[in-house]
């Protein structure tokens, strides 16, 4: 895996992808909230919500041309609504970046919760 996400962001010309950097493991600073084979969710590092979760796929996609191509968008569409449905999440908001954002210059879904269920604080350990 990590050689064809190497190869990947080379073809498309990615010096260096923070969220890549949480694939390869490089990265033990991000609180990872869930993690399969296609789909990662960690909380952000810099939070607008009380909860405020990137969710993004392992394989590195700069718009949504290229994943169109894939089964990326269903699986990270999956996470969020398993999430939604089993914290009870009442007050959300989705965004989708597709490489505008300078942070983060991989395709991913913000999640950001305001009025949330008490639990979700708890076992995400964010503030409630």
């Amino acid at each position: 895996m990590e050689v064809l996400l190497e190869r990947s962001q080379r073809q498309r010309g990615v010096d260096y992808c923070p969220l890549c950097g949480i694939v390869r493991g490089e990265r033990s600073d991000e609180v990872v909230v869930y993690e399969d084979n296609k789909v990662i969710v960690v909380e952000s590092s810099r939070p607008i919500a009380p909860v405020h979760l990137i969710v993004f796929p392992k394989a590195h996609y700069v718009d949504m041309a290229e994943l169109a191509i894939s089964d990326a968008l269903p699986a990270m569409l999956s996470v969020v609504r398993s999430f939604i449905d089993r914290y009870g999440i009442v007050d959300k908001r989705l965004g989708i970046y597709c490489g505008t954002c300078p942070a983060h210059p991989h395709l991913h879904l913000q999640l950001l919760c305001g009025q949330v269920l008490s639990v979700v604080a708890d076992d995400l350990g964010t503030p409630g």
